[in-house]
C-alpha cells in the first residue's frame, strides 16, 4: 500500500521538458504550500504511506513523511512510472496516485493522460475532466449551455465602457490575467486577443469566492467556501485568503458552486471553483473551475477533519450519493482563520 504524492513545480516536472528552468516563483511558492498542507491532513496511519517526488532545488522537504528527490530526467521517469505501477496494483487498504500540476501548457493533462496510459490509480481529477476545465473558454460554453450562472455582456458604468479580463484559456492563478477596456458593445480584437490562446470575460465586480469539491464515483461533497484575496493593484496577484463566510455568502457561494458541480462531467478527487459572489444572488457567477488540488487546501485542512487528506483515498460519507468510506464523516470547525499563498495560517 503506498499514496504517490506528484507536484510538478517542485516534484521534479521541469526535467521532463529539457532545458526549461524551474516554474514560476509564484507557483512554486504555492505548490510548497499546499504538499505541505496535504501530508500533514493525512491521519498518522496513512501519512506512513505517503510517498513525495522532491526536486532537490525545491528547498525544505515536508516534515515526517517519504521524500523521494528528483534531481535529473531518469530519475523522474522512474518515481513516475513507479508510482503508476504501484497504485494500479490492487491490495489492502487506500492506494493511488495524486497529481497536482499548473493547467498551463496542457502540463497536468500531460501528467494525466501518461498515469492513465500507464493504468494507474488516480486519486486526483481524470483526464477529461481536465481538458473540459482546465479550458476556461469550452468550461464557460459548458456551463451557459447548462444555465450556470457565468459572466456575462452588459454595458456598464456612466461612461459606457465596460472593463474585460482578458487571460490564457490554458492559463493557472492570476499568471497573465490582463485588464481591458473598451467603448460600450466593444469586446477585445480577435486580431489582438486570438480566441484560440485568449479566454475573454466582462470583469465583474464582487467578493472572490473559492469552493473546493470532493468528488468520486458515488457522488460528491462540497466543501465550505474560503474567500479569495485578488490585489489588482498592480495586474492581478492572488494574496491567500480567509475563512469562513458570512453564513448567507456561504449559502449563496455552496448553492451555486452545487449547480456547477452537478452540470461538470463526474470525476474523482479534489478540485476547486472560483466563484464572484455580487450585490444580489442573482449577480453571483462561476468564475472558473480549477481541476487539481489549489492554494484554499492550506485552510481547509485546518477546518476539516478530522483527516481531510484520508477522505480522497475513498468515498466520502453521506455526500451528494452514497458509499462506503475509509474515514469518519467529515466535521467541520467554524473558527475564523486566515492564510496566504506561503501556507503561512493565522488563526
Amino acid at each position: 500500500m503506498a499514496i504517490w504524492i506528484f507536484e510538478d513545480t517542485i516534484g521534479g516536472g521541469r526535467f521532463a521538458r529539457p532545458g526549461a528552468e524551474p516554474a514560476d516563483a509564484s507557483l512554486r511558492r504555492e505548490g510548497r504550500a499546499m504538499v505541505r498542507a496535504l501530508v500533514e491532513s493525512f491521519s498518522p496511519r496513512l501519512k506512513r504511506e505517503l510517498r513525495v517526488a522532491w526536486d532537490s532545488a525545491a528547498g525544505e522537504i515536508p516534515h515526517g513523511v517519504a521524500v523521494d528527490w528528483i534531481d535529473h530526467s531518469t530519475a523522474l521517469d522512474r518515481w513516475f512510472r513507479q508510482a503508476c505501477d504501484s497504485s494500479s496494483s490492487a491490495g489492502e487498504g487506500p492506494t493511488g496516485l495524486l497529481i497536482i500540476a499548473p493547467e498551463s501548457d496542457l502540463c497536468l493533462l500531460h501528467w494525466v493522460e501518461l498515469a492513465e496510459r500507464f493504468g494507474a490509480s488516480l486519486l486526483s481529477p481524470d483526464s477529461r475532466f481536465i481538458a473540459l476545465a482546465g479550458d476556461k473558454t469550452a468550461t464557460r460554453q459548458w456551463l451557459i449551455d447548462r444555465e450556470v450562472p457565468v459572466p456575462r455582456h452588459s454595458a456598464s458604468g456612466a461612461d459606457g465602457d465596460e472593463a474585460w479580463i482578458i487571460k490564457p484559456r490554458d492559463g493557472c492563478g492570476s499568471q497573465q490575467v490582463l485588464r481591458h477596456r473598451g467603448a460600450r458593445d466593444e469586446e477585445p480584437s480577435a486580431e489582438q486577443w486570438p480566441r484560440d490562446r485568449w479566454h475573454v470575460e466582462p470583469l465583474v465586480a464582487g467578493q472572490a469566492v473559492s469552493v473546493a469539491c470532493l468528488g468520486s464515483r458515488h457522488g460528491f461533497r462540497l466543501l465550505p467556501p474560503v474567500t479569495q484575496s485578488i490585489d489588482t493593484r498592480q495586474g492581478f496577484a492572488y494574496g491567500g485568503g480567509t475563512y469562513p463566510l458570512p453564513n448567507d455568502l456561504a449559502a449563496r457561494a455552496t448553492h451555486l458552486a452545487r449547480l456547477a458541480v452537478a452540470a461538470l462531467p463526474s470525476t474523482q478527487g479534489y478540485f476547486g471553483l472560483d466563484l464572484m459572489l455580487g450585490a444580489t444572488e442573482a449577480d453571483d457567477v462561476v468564475i472558473e473551475v480549477n481541476p487539481r488540488l489549489t492554494t484554499s487546501y492550506v485552510a481547509l485542512a485546518r477546518r476539516v477533519g478530522p483527516w481531510l487528506g484520508d477522505s480522497m483515498c475513498g468515498s466520502i460519507g453521506r455526500g451528494e450519493g452514497e458509499g462506503r468510506t475509509f474515514v469518519p464523516e467529515l466535521t467541520v470547525d467554524a473558527r475564523p482563520l486566515s492564510f496566504e499563498p506561503t501556507g503561512l495560517v493565522k488563526e
